[in-house]
């Protein structure tokens, strides 16, 4: 039973062997290029770095900056001034403090580093 399976094993397997086409080098090459995954992440990283070629990106524009905060507390203080015996106490202190500021960045020279960015 099992010569009879192993034997129409081998035939089915010979059969399907015959069917297949020819495949000559230049197929198998164009096949191999379009196929590969390495050679499709290469072009896709080409086009995204052509179309990210801005001037922004290379550093060639200033940057503006601009920052700023806002504190505020309340407190209820207690303060003895040195050499004296007295002490002062203070409920309901206020404290605000505000802050500003704008910085604008630009680099004169850069040794052409930025035109090879």
């Amino acid at each position: 039973m099992t010569r009879y399976i192993a034997v129409i094993l081998v035939l089915s397997s010979a059969i399907s062997a015959m069917a297949q086409d020819s495949l000559d080098f230049e197929t198998a090459l164009l096949k191999t290029l379009s196929n590969n995954h390495l050679i499709k992440i290469a072009s896709n990283d080409a086009e995204v770095a052509e179309k990210q070629a801005v001037m922004g990106r290379a550093g060639l524009l200033p940057t503006v900056n601009a920052e700023g905060s806002v504190n505020y507390g309340l407190n209820n203080t207690k303060i003895q001034v040195a050499n004296s015996p007295d002490i002062i106490e203070t409920t309901g202190a206020e404290s605000n403090s505000i802050r500003a500021s704008v910085n604008l960045n630009y680099t004169l020279f850069s040794g052409f580093a930025n035109k090879y960015s």
